[in-house]
């Protein structure tokens, strides 16, 4: 398994939620085909939580520089949690940066 990055956002699994889904994991990809640093995996959506994953093509730090300013730039990193699964299968909260604690995929 390699790393790969999560960026989840609670759900009511209202249609609207998932149009909005869509709509990020769509610029998401736009901008990780211009700079090559990534691949945007596909997203789920249900049970209280909806996540996009991607996998960094080479380092997970500049990747996350892009979705960190992609997030931001679309409004969405302020409510989102960006993990790090490592190829370990634990986990690392990047986003928010002041978590404590441990965390567990929805």
């Amino acid at each position: 398994m390699k790393d790969t990055i999560i960026v989840q956002y609670k759900t009511s699994g209202s249609i609207d939620e998932y149009d909005w889904l869509i709509r990020l994991e769509s610029a998401l990809i736009q901008a990780f085909d211009q700079n090559n640093k990534a691949i945007v995996d596909g997203h789920d959506f249900g049970s209280g939580s909806m996540n996009i994953f991607i996998f960094p093509k080479r380092s997970w730090h500049d990747a996350f520089d892009i979705l960190k300013a992609h997030l931001k730039h679309h409004d969405a990193l302020s409510h989102s949690i960006v993990i790090l699964r490592r190829q370990s299968g634990t986990y690392q909260v990047l986003v928010p940066e002041n978590h404590t604690g441990h965390f567990e995929r929805l």
